[in-house]
């Protein structure tokens, strides 16, 4: 799963909108595993978006 994940994250990093795609893709699967800690990651990224720094 690291692996994976490290290999994704590069994907996701670069300037092609298809290997991000495909970045985003690899992780999906692994997703449902960790459910509860990515609504977390999630909610608390949506959080910090609403803030003050996110409207400059």
């Amino acid at each position: 799963m690291r692996d994976r994940f490290r290999d994704a994250m590069r994907l996701m990093r670069g300037h092609d909108p298809q290997l991000w795609e495909d970045g985003f893709h690899t992780l999906r699967p692994h997703a449902a595993d960790e459910d509860a800690a990515f609504r977390g990651w999630a909610r608390r990224g949506l959080e910090l978006l609403d803030g003050r720094e996110s409207r400059n």
